[in-house]
């Protein structure tokens, strides 16, 4: 319909998880696409790899609304495409002395995206909230509840039978995305606010009944990738029958 562009104000990206990058950076030519309409924004969610393109859209949005404070960042969504496009295991994964919660952790990523928000703002530490623009990167906690990270609204929240999703906490955006990207049983799980968080899938593969719930929006006006599913055909055995069963249920 002709006034598709006035709803798409909530987006969810959510397109794969870390080690899909081809599926990553179509989820970012889509966002670049938006970029160039512009887009109308209430929300912006990451879930998943999809925190990436969530995080570079929402930079890119920024330096528009605050030239003075994020103008440096107006090539962020650029940026993360490179990154992702020449994404090799060394520039994202280091060994974890201690394997026992997974053998890798996400440090060398760290790093590169400290470097990327010291040139888009000066400073490394800046938190969610500080971005001019209405992000929230999620994540599980060790109990798997939803957990989102952005700016703090009491507003937003739901109870759902035993289980509270929201209200929002603020949070570093360096832990946070590291959260939302640490991958069960490959990845270490990641201290945000003294507790520890990893990526939703496989918990929650296809977060847009979710945000939808939040939002209290018609689902028209929410824009979601379609998340990339793939079921593992690997020989099984002790080793692999744990990452066969999550690709099934992801499924």
């Amino acid at each position: 319909p002709t006034n598709m562009a006035q709803l798409d104000r909530v987006f969810l990206f959510q397109s794969a998880k870390l080690g899909n990058p081809a599926h990553l950076l179509a989820e970012m030519a889509q966002a670049k696409l938006i970029l160039d309409q512009p887009p109308q924004v209430r929300r912006i969610y990451g879930v998943s790899g999809g925190a990436l393109a969530a995080l570079g859209f929402a930079l890119a949005l920024a330096a528009r609304l605050d030239p003075a404070g994020w103008g440096k960042g107006a090539g962020a969504l650029e940026d993360f495409q490179s990154f992702v496009q020449h994404m090799r295991s060394h520039r994202v994964r280091s060994l974890n002395r201690n394997p026992y919660y997974g053998p890798y952790r996400l440090k060398p990523l760290r790093g590169w995206l400290t470097g990327r928000l010291r040139a888009y703002c000066g400073r490394e530490d800046v938190l969610l909230s500080q971005i001019p623009v209405p992000l929230y990167l999620c994540a599980m906690d060790q109990d798997a509840v939803f957990t989102l990270f952005g700016k703090i609204d009491g507003s937003h929240q739901y109870q759902y039978q035993f289980v509270q999703v929201g209200p929002p906490q603020d949070a570093p955006v360096l832990d946070a995305l590291e959260a939302a990207l640490s991958t069960m049983l490959s990845t270490s799980p990641v201290q945000v606010n003294g507790k520890w968080y990893r990526d939703c899938r496989p918990s929650v593969v296809d977060a847009g009944a979710i945000v939808t719930e939040l939002e209290g929006i018609d689902p028209l006006q929410l824009r979601r990738s379609l998340p990339y599913t793939p079921t593992r055909k690997w020989k099984l055995n002790f080793l692999t029958s744990s990452f066969i069963m999550h690709s099934q249920f992801e499924r």
